[in-house]
């Protein structure tokens, strides 16, 4: 197992897109991708995605520097226009900080979490979804279960989502 690990930090070290002190991942490895094209910053393509499946890798300085570059990248993204989903959504982002403050023990990240700028501002995106389509979206995954989830994890303190982390 600890050879995966090596390998996938190497991986992600040699494919990582910087900016501004943060780190992104195109989904995939794609020579006709137009230069100026940039990867998502969402939960199962980029950023997000990296904190989420990785938090739990070894504390090694390498894993601790490129989680928390992805970290500060989706939040400097902020929320996404998407809508709040944990799939593709700002609800992914907020999980992604608390996987970040599991891990390093910083309140900045459980704060960052619990910020306007993502889990609160989730709500207002399911809000605005259920005036536009008169109904709500009831998934774990792309819809308000999610986001419930993720605010009972905001205000409980835990970084576990169910079916990934606990089951």
């Amino acid at each position: 197992m600890a050879l995966v690990a090596e390998h996938a930090l190497e991986t992600l070290q040699a494919t990582a897109q910087h900016a501004d002190g943060g780190a992104n991942w195109f989904p995939g490895i794609n020579p006709q991708r137009p230069a100026h094209w940039l990867p998502s910053v969402q939960d199962r393509h980029g950023a997000p995605e990296i904190v989420f499946r990785l938090a739990s890798n070894a504390r090694t300085n390498e894993w601790n520097a490129l989680l928390l570059q992805a970290g500060e990248l989706t939040w400097r993204a902020g929320p996404l226009s998407k809508g709040a989903s944990l799939c593709h959504g700002t609800a992914g982002s907020s999980l992604a900080m608390l996987k970040l403050w599991r891990r390093s023990g910083k309140p900045v990240w459980l704060d960052r979490a619990r910020a306007c700028a993502l889990a609160m501002h989730a709500c207002a995106q399911v809000e605005r979804h259920r005036v536009d389509h008169c109904q709500g979206s009831h998934s774990l995954w792309t819809g308000d279960l999610g986001l419930a989830r993720l605010l009972c994890n905001c205000v409980g303190c835990t970084d576990a989502l169910p079916t990934l982390d606990v089951f």
